[in-house]
C-alpha cells in the first residue's frame, strides 16, 4: 500500500467512544437494519445511496461519536502509479491549511486498487470537514506540481535501487504502470501534468466516486454538501481551486516539470550491493476473505522463521488490481538469500497453510474487528467491503466459514500465479 500521510488531530475521546460501540456488537451477527430496541452494527452503514448522476455515499450516524470523518475514493482508472500519488501529493498540499485550521487529520494514497482521501476532525467542523473533501477530489492546479514531481521521482528511483523495489516495478510493469512505488526509471518519465489530469477527468467522475460519512451528520446534510464532488460525468470539468479556495486560471502556478526532465534519458537503477532473490504472487483479490486469511496464515510462518543474516520483506496490495504480493530476502551470500525465498514460498504449500489456517482466519477476523473501532479503520473498511453485502460486518462472516475449499483456492492461485525473479550481486 502506498500512501501520504498529513496532519495532527487527534481524537481520543471519539476513538474511545466508537471502540465501545464495537466491542459490545462483536458476536452480534449479521445486521443490516436496526432492531426495534437494539443499537445499529457499526459494521454495517445506516444509509447507503446512490445519487443519480453523482457518488455512491455510505452514512453511518454513530451516535455519541464527538468526531466525523470523510472518506472520497476513485478507481485508479487508468492505472498511473507515479501519476497517482503526485495527483494525491497535490490534493494534500491543497487542502492541509484548511484542515490545519481546524485540527483535522488528512490522510491520501492508494489502497485496495483506489485513489482515496480522507479527512477526520470534530463533529461540530463537519461543514469546513466537507469542503476538506471536496477540496481533496477537486482538479488538480499546477501550483506546487514542480515540488510534488521533484519529491515523487526523487523516491521513485531512490526504491528502484533497492531489490524490494524491482519486485515491485516487475508488478507495475504486469499492467504497463508508468512509474510506481518501486519503478524510479518510469516515473523519471511521467507524472506530466497533461498525465495527472488526465487521471484526475477518468478516475474523479462525479458518478464513478464512493463517499463515505462516519458521524451524526442528517442524510440531508450529506447530500446537499458532498453530492457534487469530483467531476461531472461527462459534463465540464469543475475549476482547479487553492487552499483559500479561489479560483485558478489554467495553466497557474508552477510549470509541470522541469523541461529537461521530460528530454533527459531515464536513469539506470543502481544494482544491488547485497545479494537477493525476489518473487510475487496472488492470494486472490482485495476483500476476497480467503486472501485475508491467506495473508494471515503467511504472517503466522514467517514470524516462525529465523534466517540469519537474511531480511525478509512481505508487501500486500500492488499493481493494478491490488492482488499482488511481493516478496524479496537481501544477504550477503546469494545461497542464503535463495535458501530464505525458498523456505518463504514454501509456507504457502496447501500442507504449511492448512497448519496455520484456522488460527489466521481467527486472526483475520480479530484484526478486522479492531480495525472497525477506529474511524480511519471503520472509513477503510467500509471502502474496501463496499460491494460485499453486510460491507465489513458480512466479511467478518465470511472469515467465519472460510474452510478447506477455500484453502484449496488460496494454494491453487499462489501456484498458477508465482513469479521468481533472479537477484545476485
Amino acid at each position: 500500500m502506498s500512501e501520504i500521510r498529513r496532519g495532527r488531530f487527534g481524537w481520543a475521546a471519539g476513538a474511545v467512544g466508537f471502540a465501545a460501540a464495537v466491542a459490545t456488537l462483536l458476536g452480534a451477527g449479521p445486521q443490516t437494519r436496526r432492531a426495534p430496541g437494539l443499537p445499529a452494527d457499526p459494521l454495517v452503514p445506516d444509509t447507503a445511496l446512490e445519487v443519480p448522476g453523482g457518488p455512491a455515499l455510505v452514512l453511518e450516524a454513530a451516535k455519541g461519536l464527538p468526531a466525523a470523518g470523510i472518506r472520497i475514493s476513485a478507481p485508479h482508472d487508468p492505472y498511473r502509479p507515479g501519476a497517482a500519488m503526485t495527483l494525491v501529493a497535490l490534493a494534500l498540499d491543497r487542502a492541509r491549511p484548511l484542515a490545519d485550521l481546524v485540527g483535522a487529520s488528512l490522510w491520501g494514497g492508494v489502497e485496495h486498487g483506489r485513489i482515496a482521501y480522507h479527512v477526520i476532525g470534530d463533529l461540530g467542523d463537519v461543514d469546513e470537514l466537507a469542503w476538506i473533501a471536496r477540496l481533496l477530489a477537486s482538479r488538480p492546479s499546477r501550483e506546487g506540481l514542480r515540488a510534488a514531481s521533484t519529491r515523487r521521482r526523487a523516491h521513485a528511483d531512490r526504491v528502484a535501487e533497492t531489490p524490494h523495489g524491482r519486485v515491485v516495478a516487475a508488478i507495475d510493469g504486469l499492467s504497463g504502470g508508468h512509474g510506481g512505488e518501486g519503478s524510479g526509471a518510469a516515473a523519471a518519465q511521467a507524472g506530466g501534468f497533461a498525465e495527472i489530469e488526465n487521471l484526475w477527468e477518468r478516475s474523479h467522475a462525479r458518478d464513478r466516486l464512493r463517499v463515505f460519512v462516519l458521524g451524526d451528520v442528517p442524510v440531508p446534510v450529506a447530500l446537499s454538501e458532498l453530492s457534487f464532488v469530483g467531476a461531472p460525468a461527462g459534463g465540464r470539468a469543475v475549476p482547479a481551486v487553492d487552499s483559500a479556495g479561489a479560483v485558478l486560471s489554467p495553466g497557474a502556478g508552477a510549470p509541470a516539470t522541469e523541461a529537461g526532465a521530460r528530454r533527459r534519458p531515464a536513469p539506470t537503477p543502481t544494482p544491488p550491493t547485497t545479494a537477493w532473490a525476489g518473487a510475487f504472487f496472488s492470494l486472490g483479490y482485495p476483500g476476497d476473505p480467503a486472501a485475508l486469511v491467506g495473508q494471515q496464515a503467511l504472517a503466522a510462518g514467517l514470524r516462525g522463521l529465523n534466517p540469519r543474516g537474511v531480511v525478509v520483506r512481505v508487501q500486500h496490495g500492488l499493481g493494478e488490481s491490488a492482488r499482488w504480493t511481493a516478496v524479496t530476502a537481501t544477504a550477503l551470500a546469494q545461497r542464503e538469500a535463495d535458501a530464505a525465498l525458498a523456505e518463504v514460498l514454501s509456507l504457502m504449500s496447501a500442507a504449511a497453510l492448512g497448519a496455520r489456517w484456522a488460527a489466521a482466519a481467527e486472526a483475520a477476523q480479530g484484526d478486522l474487528l479492531a480495525a472497525a473501532s477506529t474511524a480511519a479503520g471503520w472509513l477503510r473498511l467500509a471502502d474496501r467491503h463496499y460491494r460485499r453485502a453486510g460491507f465489513a460486518r458480512g466479511a467478518a462472516t465470511a472469515l467465519e466459514t472460510v474452510g478447506k475449499p477455500e484453502l484449496d483456492a488460496v494454494a491453487a492461485t499462489f501456484e498458477s500465479s508465482l513469479v521468481r525473479l533472479g537477484g545476485g550481486r
